[in-house]
């Protein structure tokens, strides 16, 4: 099959041109005005660490870009929830509902911090559980959501109170990636990092639990899972079920 030249060499000739000023303008002026040199010995190389260094940048792309655009596939702009940095008390659950993306600032992750008296299941809820605990919906009908960028802190609440971090019952093209969870390590702790009960899953990686009664509970058709560390849990993360889960880079100590 032949394809006349011009085509075949149109990348190469208008690839130069191809800017959104808008965008570029944004990018220049996060690396002249945010970027400011890291020492090594700033940097510790472990993997809990590894998840909030980020090169002293403490503002995001996001958040500078003029947000005039309508999304081909989705108008509804209250879809996507952005936190700037910042510590956010929380006293009920933040719901996660189908199509929405929760994110934080990856630079400087937001912190989610349940009070003492905090009521609901997660401090995130992808499906609050109903009276005599249903779901409101079946997991395998939840899809396209993701809560990435955050620390969840549920030190506040008392080690013996029953506690959950992000609740995930959910479907394919669904991800939380890149958040710290830290729990109490008082003695007769009830607290969770991540609790999924059901579903046919996703994508769980780059996640790092500090203490805790679990770290993780998981139970779900499948699920991909990445670059999990969990440091001083009771116990790290305890598999209700499943059909056929990958696990890779897993780290507990």
């Amino acid at each position: 099959m032949r394809f006349p030249a011009a085509v075949l060499f149109l990348p190469t000739i208008l690839g130069g041109k191809l800017v959104i000023p808008e965008i570029q303008n944004a990018y220049d002026s996060a690396v002249v005005n945010d970027v400011s040199p890291v020492s090594s010995s700033s940097v510790s190389g472990s993997e809990e660490n590894k998840i909030q260094e980020r090169a002293a940048i403490s503002t995001y792309w996001y958040e500078k870009i003029s947000h005039q655009g309508i999304s081909a596939f989705n108008a509804n702009g209250t879809t996507y929830k952005y936190f700037p940095a910042g510590t956010y008390v929380v006293s009920s659950s933040i719901v996660s509902y189908y199509a929405t993306n929760t994110v934080g600032n990856p630079n400087n992750m937001p912190v989610l911090k349940a009070t003492a008296g905090f009521s609901g299941f997660g401090v995130i809820d992808g499906a609050p559980c109903q009276t005599g605990g249903d779901l409101p919906h079946g997991a395998t009908n939840i899809f396209w959501r993701q809560v990435r960028n955050f620390v969840i802190d549920l030190t506040a609440i008392p080690a013996a109170t029953e506690a959950t971090g992000i609740h995930w019952p959910t479907a394919q093209a669904t991800s939380l990636q890149n958040i710290v969870f830290k729990m109490s390590s008082d003695e007769g702790i009830k607290h969770q990092g991540v609790f999924i009960e059901s579903g046919p899953g996703g994508i769980l990686n780059d996640l790092v639990f500090y203490d805790g009664l679990y770290g993780a509970v998981f139970g779900s058709q499948q699920f991909t899972v990445r670059n999990l560390t969990f440091s001083d849990a009771v116990t790290a993360s305890y598999q209700l079920w499943d059909w056929g889960w990958t696990y890779k880079s897993i780290s507990v100590r």
